[in-house]
Formats: C-alpha cells, sequence, structure tokens
C-alpha cells in the first residue's frame, strides 16, 4: 500500500506472482470522496500549526452524512514529561478542539466534543528536524472515563 501526505491509500500493487505485477489505483467510494475522519481533521490541525504558530482556526468537515465544523482553539504552553508511555517531553503548544454542529442537534458521539467537553492536543517539535507532532491527546471524559493518548515513536521522512 502506499499513501499519500495525508494517510489515504492511494495505489497498492497487485502480485499475483513475481513476474506479473500491477499497480493498482485506490478510489474512495464515491459517497465519500469529499468526507473528513478525525486523523485528517488532526493533521489539519497540524498544518495550521505550522504555518501560523497557533492552533486557533474554524475547519468546516463534512464525514459522510453531515456537515459540522471542528473549532480549533489555543490553550496556551503548558511543560509535558517523558513517562513510561512517551518519551518526549519539553514545552508544548496546548490547544482544544470541539464540534460544532452548525444548530443541527445532531446526537452522534462525536457532537460529544465540545466546548465544555473538548479534546486537548499538546504539539511538541521534534529536536532533529524542528517539525512539529501531536506528543499527546486527551479527552477527560468520555463514557469510559478519561482517555490519554501518548506518541510513543515517530519517524519523519523528506
Amino acid at each position: 500500500m502506499f499513501y499519500d501526505n495525508n494517510g489515504k491509500p492511494i495505489y497498492r500493487i497487485s502480485n499475483k506472482n513475481s513476474s506479473n505485477q500491477k499497480k493498482v489505483e485506490i478510489l474512495p467510494p464515491p459517497d465519500n470522496i469529499h468526507t473528513t475522519d478525525l486523523q485528517t481533521v488532526l493533521a489539519e490541525m497540524i498544518v495550521q500549526y505550522t504555518k501560523m504558530g497557533f492552533c486557533n482556526a474554524r475547519l468546516h468537515v463534512f464525514d459522510g452524512k453531515k456537515n459540522f465544523d471542528i473549532v480549533f482553539q489555543d490553550e496556551g504552553k503548558e511543560n509535558i514529561s517523558a513517562n513510561e508511555y512517551s518519551p518526549y517531553e519539553g514545552t508544548a503548544a496546548k490547544c482544544s478542539f470541539y464540534a460544532d454542529d452548525l444548530g443541527q442537534n445532531h446526537d452522534d458521539l462525536i457532537f460529544q466534543i465540545t466546548p465544555d467537553n473538548p479534546f486537548y492536543v499538546w504539539i511538541l517539535k521534534d529536536k532533529k528536524n524542528n517539525h512539529p507532532f501531536i506528543a499527546k491527546l486527551e479527552k477527560p471524559s468520555t463514557l469510559l472515563g478519561k482517555l490519554t493518548v501518548y506518541t510513543k515513536s515517530i519517524e519523519f521522512k523528506d
């Protein structure tokens, strides 16, 4: 499988036998051509931070069924420490994001990401290349309690 810069698969190599390889394009279903997933939302936040140096932005999203906005907000700087889950530490830009259902009153799980209960993201810069990356992601309250995700390793390719 081969992926574009946004992490979406673009083609694969079909190999029925070693002498007959074929490049096969991967096209999304027609209903999903202009859709956005959470991975893309996070990638857009990193792009915004890289270009502007802050997170404040609004991203219009279509998930295949509904239109809504994801609102990113700066939350300042915060020191994070290496721990048993992640070796990364330093002064991180802390950002939050939530879903704005544009007054449509959706009841999906995505809309439980509200201004009162957003996701928080800590962005560090790689010490070798100075590229920003998400070091930590946290949702203080979910149906199962607090959710925290740490980056264990990163690899940048030019």
